[in-house]
């Protein structure tokens, strides 16, 4: 792990060891100086990728989100920085992915536990008009078990901003384990999705949250990926046969109907139900029923981001208050004018959003 160069992170967290890594960045587990709490560090080395100024936007774009929405089940930062070549992002620690309690198996009514939260932060994103695009087993972070479960959606780099009308022209983008067949058909028969673009409208853009908590939910109840294929062209052709290949898992088989029918819905190739329809089906809300938390305004959200489109960003350093506690945050944006800088009590979509350029 490089040092940053200003130092920021040796004299704020101690590092720990890896707990995770991807293809964005490598986690690990931390404790803040300051105050002795224990803390996640997501840390990516913008260097090591082929544009790295799109590494650093899709940072940036995550940064500013966990920091501007205001939901229980989504992952927020306590902080973030990025200097010359890295940025780090502060989290809280959590006890593993749906991918790592998966592996020591899980009931029913633990699952539906994470899926009720799950859609409650995919109904919260919808309804601020963003799109996850990346929702899948590693991208949820549980802490606790059965029904006390606490559930947590991370991993915002691949947000899309959902069009109010018509259509929006988006890079196809998912895990093998989740992808959506929509984002499939684009890729044709070779993975590599560099330069591709399909255009998209915005239920489907939230249609393939909703594949994604499907495969997610099948990953944590049957250890398995729902669908199977080393081209794009021979996953969607699996993915195409819907229950069928369901059924070819024999965990599958042994759940109760009324999980596999919520499974089988959100997997399905067309017409998937949103994420208040799925959250409302009986084995998600259970006795006491469920209804997403939703903001309490978006009017101020599509505002902000058309002003944040009209910059000719050239560079963009933050820092944002990393240690519980501290109030003020200032985002720094040098653009083809003189840099300018806003500080805030408190970082909102009105404060600070990044436009996806994919």
């Amino acid at each position: 792990m490089a040092a940053l160069e200003t130092g920021l992170l040796e004299s704020r967290y101690k590092v720990g060891e890896v707990i995770g890594s991807g293809t964005a960045g490598t986690v690990y587990s931390g404790v803040c100086l300051q105050t002795g709490s224990p803390v996640a560090l997501k840390i990516v080395d913008f260097g090591k990728f082929p544009d790295p100024d799109h590494v650093r936007l899709q940072f940036l774009i995550e940064a500013g989100l966990m920091r501007s929405f205001q939901h229980p089940n989504i992952m927020k930062a306590r902080g973030a920085f990025v200097t010359g070549e890295q940025g780090v992002l502060v989290m809280d620690l959590m006890e593993g992915t749906c991918a790592d309690r998966a592996k020591a198996g899980v009931t029913e009514e633990e699952a539906a536990a994470v899926a009720r939260q799950v859609l409650s932060a995919i109904a919260y994103m919808h309804a601020l008009g963003v799109a996850h695009r990346d929702v899948k087993p590693a991208n949820i972070l549980l802490s606790g078990h059965g029904t006390s479960v606490t559930a947590r959606l991370t991993d915002l780099g691949l947000c899309k901003l959902i069009p109010e009308s018509g259509e929006v022209c988006s890079s196809p983008c998912g895990s093998r384990v989740a992808i959506a067949p929509e984002m499939l058909e684009a890729l044709g028969s070779r993975w590599e999705c560099a330069g591709r673009r399909v255009r998209m409208s915005a239920s489907v853009l939230k249609s393939c949250d909703i594949f994604g908590l499907g495969c997610s939910i099948f990953g944590l109840l049957c250890q398995d990926v729902p669908f199977r294929g080393s081209t794009p062209e021979q996953l969607l052709k699996s993915i195409s046969k819907g229950e069928r290949s369901l059924r070819e898992s024999s965990r599958f088989n042994r759940l109760s109907r009324p999980c596999q029918e919520v499974i089988r819905r959100c997997c399905a190739t067309t017409r998937r139900p949103d994420a208040g329809e799925v959250m409302r089906m009986g084995w998600v809300a259970g006795e006491s029923g469920a209804e997403p938390t939703l903001p309490v305004s978006t009017g101020g959200l599509r505002p902000l981001i058309e002003t944040f489109c009209s910059l000719p960003m050239k560079q963009m350093e933050i820092e944002i208050a990393a240690n519980p506690g501290d109030s003020l945050a200032s985002l720094h944006c040098d653009t083809d004018d003189d840099a300018t800088a806003v500080s805030s009590p408190a970082i909102s979509p009105r404060h600070f959003f990044v436009p996806a350029r994919c």
